[in-house]
């Protein structure tokens, strides 16, 4: 089940629709749309291309924290939390190829007071990639 929450509404109600990758209001980003599924995570998907590379033909390793960062505060966004990332921590389990279809989660594992400790993964071809973690600090709307 998916909740289909209109992404614009949670970006003018958390002042992100300029985001690199999912502001609606940046001509150049990449439009990332997070639907909030029923387990409480979100989803999105994307095409990587040339235009996401390091090396030849794979996709750069800033570009695989900056998708995992915006999942899961988009995560948080779902479930009415305005953060800024604390720390994070990412597991770069294989390089991933341009021109793929790349399914891209973040979850909330935990929260402590205004601390939320988060986790996100990159998958390819039925396979997890790249995995992060972090924890986010809750900030006021």
């Amino acid at each position: 089940m998916q909740d289909n929450k209109d992404n614009s509404l949670i970006s003018n109600k958390y002042d992100h629709c300029n985001c690199l990758l999912c502001g609606e209001g940046n001509p150049i980003g990449l439009g990332l749309k997070f639907v909030l599924l029923g387990d409480g995570r979100v989803h999105t998907m994307l095409r990587g291309s040339r235009l996401l590379q390091g090396y030849k033909g794979i996709i750069h390793g800033g570009v695989m924290c900056a998708l995992l960062d915006a999942a899961m505060v988009h995560c948080l966004f779902h479930h009415n939390v305005k953060s800024v990332t604390a720390d994070m921590n990412i597991r770069f389990k294989k390089t991933i190829p341009i021109n793929n279809m790349l399914d891209l989660y973040g979850e909330l594992v935990s929260q402590k007071k205004n601390l939320y400790y988060m986790k996100s993964y990159i998958i390819c071809n039925d396979e997890i990639m790249v995995e992060g973690s972090a924890r986010f600090m809750k900030i006021k709307v």
